[in-house]
């Protein structure tokens, strides 16, 4: 049988028959840049808006939690008071829960017996005008005055809320108000709304719900400080 064999060849240094491949390493064209920051802007409009609907939605989740945790240490409150809820009758405005003259009422009741650890639970993550670290308290030069998010329905003049009342269907707080005025010249009073589409309302018996605003709610609402027409407000919660 003949013998095949393999016979493996060399080159000599500097001898090559092909030339070896050369790269050319090109950058961007102005046009391929160009369409890269196109295609991150329509990413960018796409997926914005969900974005910011879903922080709002979070948002909402985490108001809704405070108001039925407002209304469980109500509930605390009362049966520690003879049946009787934390008393919110102030004329002046909603937000307002002890004012400089040291005025005590509402939430702050609540808060100074213990029953609410932390104020956080009375500010919404969407307000923009109120927070607990700055307002809780704010400090004048007449006195500390404490100021919140929550709106929380008052009692007309001699009457009290008990613990039955707690149980019905009746609203009992939301992030509905406000009138405000920032003292700063020119900034007359103006209406701050939290969620801007809407209001989280809560009800005596714990439940709280979204309420999407409408041109027939929102023309039924009363932003007044005045009691009789915050009257008018809630009842018109009561309805939804």
């Amino acid at each position: 049988m003949k013998n095949s064999s393999i016979h493996f060849g060399h080159t000599r240094r500097g001898d090559f028959s092909h030339p070896a491949p050369t790269f050319t390493r090109h950058g961007f064209t102005l046009i391929e840049l160009l369409v890269v920051v196109a295609i991150i802007a329509v990413l960018i409009a796409i997926l914005l808006p969900s974005l910011t609907q879903a922080r709002e939605a979070a948002k909402r989740a985490v108001c809704a939690s405070n108001q039925r945790q407002l209304v469980q240490v109500s509930i605390e409150y009362a049966m520690s008071n003879r049946q009787v809820i934390e008393p919110r009758y102030y004329a002046f405005n909603q937000y307002h829960i002890q004012n400089w003259a040291g005025g005590i009422h509402g939430l702050k009741l609540v808060y100074d017996a213990g029953f609410l650890k932390d104020p956080k639970p009375m500010y919404c993550p969407s307000d923009t005008f109120f927070k607990v670290d700055h307002d809780f308290p704010v400090h004048t030069g007449l006195g500390d005055e404490y100021l919140i998010s929550y709106g929380q329905r008052e009692e007309k003049a001699g009457e009290i809320f008990t613990l039955p009342s707690l149980r019905t269907q009746r609203a009992f707080f939301s992030d509905f108000f406000v009138w405000v005025h920032s003292g700063a010249p020119g900034d007359f009073e103006r209406t701050v709304e939290h969620h801007q589409t809407g209001w989280v309302m809560s009800r005596f018996d714990g439940s709280a719900t979204w309420i999407g605003k409408t041109d027939e709610i929102w023309n039924d609402l009363s932003w007044s400080t005045d009691f009789t027409e915050q009257g008018r407000t809630w009842r018109t919660f009561d309805r939804l």
